[in-house]
Formats: structure tokens, sequence, C-alpha cells
């Protein structure tokens, strides 16, 4: 047993942590953000399953197999594989559920059965209540702005969207795109 490992092992047990191991679950649990849902106010409760693990896998340390610095890494990345498994399984999950699109879910004005399949809208007819919306923020705006606006929502890009309003491509995406952005964002509903 070398004197460092032995010396790393003690301080540990101690009540002292390692700076190795220290910076290396620090930077490993900053590196998670984003990750499965993972956000930076996270990593503080990561970083104590991170210390969590290892102090309960420590005991394990066979200095004869490895040096303490492999053991700090492996536990590391290992207790992360299992972490980003468990959240990724868990997202993936919670969003599954089987319903038949046949199944009734009510009856309509003329006391017929509405399917669930029946309740899907049309993708090309925007919602009656946003629909009422977007009019009253394109009715203040000047033309150029609406037909900007309903080039994009066809679809085209935004030097094409730019050609067919008859502006160049910097005045469209600096003047008319920023005015649609705080139109929309004013309103609030569009934030």
């Amino acid at each position: 047993m070398s004197n460092t490992t032995c010396t790393r092992r003690k301080d540990v047990s101690n009540g002292k942590i390692d700076p190795y191991l220290k910076s290396l679950i620090q930077i490993k649990a900053k590196q998670l953000v984003g990750k499965c849902g993972l956000r930076s106010a996270d990593i503080k409760d990561i970083e104590q399953a991170l210390y969590l693990d290892f102090f309960e896998r420590l005991p394990d340390f066979d200095p004869q197999k490895s040096k303490f610095s492999t053991f700090c890494q492996l536990v590391v990345e290992r207790k992360i594989s299992k972490i980003l498994r468990a959240l990724c399984t868990q997202k993936r999950a919670g969003l599954q559920t089987t319903e038949s699109l046949d199944e009734v879910v009510g009856q309509d004005e003329f006391e017929d059965d509405v399917t669930l399949g029946d309740t899907i809208p049309d993708e090309s007819t925007p919602l009656p209540e946003f629909q009422a919306d977007v009019n009253l923020i394109l009715d203040s705006l000047p033309q150029s702005h609406k037909e900007a606006f309903h080039a994009l929502m066809e679809g085209l890009s935004m030097s094409a969207a730019a050609r067919a309003v008859g502006v160049p491509r910097e005045t469209f995406r600096d003047v008319i795109l920023r005015d649609l952005r705080t139109a929309f964002k004013s309103f609030g509903k569009f934030e």
C-alpha cells in the first residue's frame, strides 16, 4: 500500500474529503445539467448522491487492485450512469399511456358518441382561443408584419419570407421579427 493511498483513505475516514474526489464530483455533477431533465438547481442533490454512494463503497477499496483515483473515477461514473438511467426511464415511462382512439369519451349535441379520435384537432386548424389571440395581436401590427407572420407560418425560411414581404433579410430579422416577438411577448400568453 502506498503512502499516498493510505493517507487519502485515512483523510476520507477522518471526515476530510480528498481534493481529487471533491473536484471530480463537482465537475461530474455540473456536466449532468441538461441531461434527462436535470437543472442547475439539482447540482447539490447530485453531489450528495455521488458522495453517499462513494462512502458506501469505500470499504470495498483495495489499494492492491487499483489506485485511489481510479476507484473514485469508477464509483462516481457508475453512480452517474445509474442516475441517468433511472431519470431517463422515469421520464419516458411517465408519458406512456395506452388508450384507444375508438374509446367513447362523451356525446355531442346530437347525442352521438364522441370518440377520443374525434377530439384530436386538425393540424392546420388552430385552436379557436389561440386564433382569436393571434388575430388580436396581428390587427395591431403593420401589413408587412402580418405578411411576414403568415409567410413564416407557411413554413418559409427567413430569407424566403423576407423576399415575400419585399424587404432585405437583415431588415426582416432586425426589425420585423423583433417587432413580432415583442408584440407576442407583450400579450403575455405567448412567452
